[in-house]
């Protein structure tokens, strides 16, 4: 039990530190703090905490190697993540996809962003942002198919559609226009002597 509480107040300690030097805007020494949390965290809740904070520096940091490797230990960890922490690393997942121009990652990453992340990572992305990022990397990289059940039939991206009604609108013109290209080709042209 005693061991426990140390282990507690020095993961505080450099939480705190962390936080002093990210609202200080020295990044990489957030980025430090935040990691050496890692060693004196005691619950799933805890190692949750440090990788959102050591996802958040990285993101402003542009290294999203972190990133990815960050999310990928947060959702590993044994209890379930509550909806706003799942959308947050769905969301970041996505930025580092993107980031890395894997536009197809990136797409599936935006579009299983749920809608709780509303505005509660406004320090890392609008939700504004998530429908943009996530209609052009599918425009970009799905087929008709996909396009439609992913994108233009899925339930809980048309929230973030909605926010920006220009985006919805390429999307949905787009695959119209998809579909009256499609058959275009497919139709053989006669041509008369």
């Amino acid at each position: 039990m005693q061991t426990n509480l140390i282990k507690e107040s020095i993961r505080m300690g450099y939480n705190d530190i962390g936080d002093f030097f990210y609202a200080h805007g020295h990044l990489s020494e957030a980025f430090k703090s935040y990691i050496r949390t890692r060693d004196y965290c005691t619950t799933s809740k805890h190692i949750v905490q440090m990788c959102m904070h050591v996802i958040l520096v990285s993101i402003e940091l542009g290294q999203f190697a972190h990133v990815t490797n960050y999310v990928s230990k947060a959702e590993q960890t044994p209890d379930t993540l509550d909806a706003v922490i799942v959308a947050k690393l769905r969301a970041a997942a996505g930025l580092a996809n993107l980031e890395t121009k894997k536009y197809k990652l990136a797409a599936r990453k935006f579009l299983e962003t749920g809608p709780e992340l509303g505005s509660n990572y406004s320090e890392v992305i609008a939700p504004q942002d998530v429908a943009v990022y996530g209609a052009l990397c599918a425009l970009a990289s799905f087929d008709r198919s996909e396009l439609k059940s992913k994108v233009i039939d899925n339930i809980n991206f048309r929230n973030f559609l909605e926010l920006v009604p220009e985006v919805r609108e390429l999307v949905n013109d787009f695959y119209a226009r998809y579909a009256s290209i499609g058959t275009a080709f497919s139709t053989p042209v006669f041509y008369h002597s």
